[in-house]
């Protein structure tokens, strides 16, 4: 969705924006900000693990719990019952089910394993986004909210059909019914995220073919923890070349620096308007 005008973008009645970026960038942040002021807040993520992956994830756990011989007949004498509590602000559950690849004896999870928890997050992510058009609905008719953030997952720009954008179903799809903006991160927001990820080193999703360049510079013997700081910085760079080409066909970018000054819909509104403005110059 493109407009001519900053001023034509702020005269909608509702607003509707696919906010795209970095992980730790803040998407999340902002969009639990502005849904205390008439938006909703779609988190992909929360999406993905209540509705997509709850089943999975579940299982995996019960998996683990049936190699204690206590749990195994409590949980097979319907004894005890096992739920998740994923919200917007904790995923942690989720983030555990994709796990790391690596050495099962350091916690990481055998290849085909991890490759199948991947593609398993990677097709419920697509159906995260194939659902924005009827939330949007609700948002408005049931909830009575005016105006609509689409929170993505940092891996937007990796399930994309990068090569044949204007053919990719799930790019057309976020970009008929939304705004798409893209925080584009600085250099210092790269070192923070990218030192944020070598302290403390957290499951993420990883384009295929980079996974396999990276699993072949590195060797045997993986060490999930390590094998996450050596492809982190490489996934980085590949991330960012690939949300520059989605912002540049269908968005607009904004800078992380201009992003972190938002405190409400009237600044994060008029930031996107002065920048529709900008690309037009």
């Amino acid at each position: 969705m493109k407009f001519a005008s900053g001023q034509e973008f702020k005269e909608q009645t509702h607003y509707v924006i696919s906010l795209m970026a970095m992980s730790g960038m803040g998407k999340t942040y902002l969009g639990q900000k502005l849904a205390q002021d008439a938006w909703f807040h779609y988190s992909a993520d929360y999406r993905i693990g209540t509705r997509y992956l709850v089943e999975d994830i579940l299982d995996a756990l019960k998996i683990r719990m049936m190699q204690d011989p206590i749990l195994r007949k409590l949980l097979r004498s319907d004894s005890i019952h096992l739920n998740h509590n994923l919200t917007v602000g904790n995923l942690a559950l989720l983030s555990n089910f994709i796990g790391k690849f690596g050495d099962e004896k350091k916690g990481g999870l055998a290849k085909d394993e991890f490759l199948h928890r991947q593609q398993l997050y990677a097709d419920a992510e697509i159906r995260s986004q194939s659902d924005i058009a009827p939330f949007i609905r609700k948002a408005r008719d049931i909830y009575g909210y005016h105006h609509f953030l689409n929170d993505t997952t940092g891996s937007l720009c990796e399930i994309a059909d990068i090569n044949n954008i204007d053919a990719c179903p799930i790019i057309q799809n976020i970009c008929a019914h939304s705004v798409l903006i893209y925080v584009e991160a600085d250099q210092e927001d790269e070192q923070m995220i990218i030192e944020r990820q070598l302290a403390y080193p957290k499951p993420m999703y990883y384009n295929r073919a980079l996974f396999d360049e990276m699993l072949a510079e590195y060797g045997d013997h993986i060490d999930p923890d390590d094998f996450l700081r050596h492809i982190f910085p490489r996934t980085i760079e590949f991330r960012k070349q690939r949300y520059q080409t989605l912002a540049h066909h269908y968005g607009y970018i904004i800078s992380g620096k201009d992003f972190r000054h938002v405190k409400n819909s009237h600044d994060f509104v008029d930031l996107i308007a002065d920048n529709i403005n900008n690309s037009r110059k």
